[in-house]
């Protein structure tokens, strides 16, 4: 069967391949891409734990640690939750960004020399058990590849369902204006079976319609929604670790470019939570229109038969449908107060705990 509207889905399908997600691909590549892209996750967020065997291990240090490697599980959570499951200026500026701030110290001493070569510190620390100075640009070149991988993996795996849901919605609002359109003037005047009938047939399409926006729904989070409950919860523990490191870049520390990176790791963390919630959000009010619509009609000047089909549409439509993930949490405009509030709580009490030091 040709699907009419392929073309809108071609930008997911180029992007998940990439990645090695589409699901209708089997070949040797897909494999290799797959085997590339799990080890380079796996040993980054290997290398990312050992540095606890080598470091003294402060709570200052720990969540500082703690905010990158909770990011390096987005990441994995992301590719993983589709794998098991069978805006590109903006996107290169901040590539672009990180390797000026990693290379910082490379281009002072080109530009600026002095007798001895400024010291050589990625911001993201993890152990190779390789002198780092020596080695500075396999470190450089491994943290620039996953953080590559992982802003990718999250754009291919976060785009795709947002399109879904609004496709969905889209169905909602479609069979709203049906019901909405049931009752009017020009139908009114037809005959009496006539009538009857076109009205019986654009409630029939609307319920349909419906039902399927539903059942994909249920379809979609029956598979996906642990992923994105856990993925969600690291980012509210996340977002707390990056909360109070930066606000120590902001009044401890003297380096511009963490105060920057912390910013835009915190407005990550913030958009990372209110794009599903929205979604949510929106998927709410997209069902609760069918309920509006039937109240909405002429459904006064219908036939008795069509009144009892209304009654039933609003009574079945007064049922909440929400996104709920992991069983307990919907997903909704409130919800993500709640996610903010949260981190904000357990930001206040490390804080708390590093001033008692």
């Amino acid at each position: 069967m040709v699907f009419l509207g392929e073309r809108y889905y071609n930008i997911y399908r180029i992007m998940l391949t990439i990645i090695g997600l589409w699901p209708y691909q089997s070949s040797i590549i897909v494999q290799v891409q797959t085997a590339f892209f799990f080890g380079a996750y796996s040993t980054f967020l290997f290398s990312q734990l050992t540095i606890f065997l080598t470091t003294t291990c402060s709570l200052e240090v720990i969540i500082k640690e703690l905010s990158y490697i909770f990011i390096t599980m987005l990441y994995i959570i992301c590719y993983n939750s589709f794998y098991f499951n069978a805006k590109e200026v903006l996107f290169s500026f901040s590539i672009f960004f990180l390797l000026i701030v990693e290379l910082i110290p490379v281009i002072l001493d080109t530009v600026v020399p002095i007798n001895e070569s400024r010291q050589r510190k990625l911001q993201i620390d993890f152990e190779f058990f390789i002198d780092e100075e020596k080695y500075f640009y396999v470190y450089l070149i491994h943290e620039i590849t996953v953080v590559l991988i992982g802003v990718f993996t999250m754009l291919a795996t976060g785009t795709l369902p947002i399109a879904f849901f609004r496709h969905c919605c889209a169905i909602c609002k479609i069979s709203s204006n049906l019901i909405e359109n049931t009752v009017t003037k020009q139908t009114l005047q037809v005959s009496s079976h006539r009538k009857i009938y076109i009205m019986y047939q654009k409630i029939s399409r609307a319920v349909h319609l419906h039902r399927k926006s539903i059942q994909l729904t249920k379809f979609f989070m029956k598979t996906m929604n642990k992923w994105y409950f856990v993925l969600l919860m690291i980012c509210a523990a996340s977002l707390s670790c990056n909360l109070l490191r930066l606000l120590n870049a902001a009044t401890v520390l003297n380096e511009f470019s963490e105060l920057i990176i912390c910013f835009g790791t915190v407005m990550g963390h913030f958009l990372t939570m209110f794009i599903p919630n929205f979604i949510g959000q929106s998927f709410i009010d997209h069902h609760g229109e069918m309920f509006y619509a039937a109240y909405n009609t002429m459904w006064y000047l219908a036939p008795l038969p069509i009144q009892k089909l209304l009654l039933f549409v609003m009574q079945n439509s007064m049922k909440a449908h929400a996104l709920l993930l992991g069983g307990i949490y919907v997903s909704c405009l409130e919800g993500f107060s709640t996610l903010v509030t949260t981190s904000i709580s357990y930001f206040t009490v490390m804080y708390s705990m590093t001033t008692k030091q």
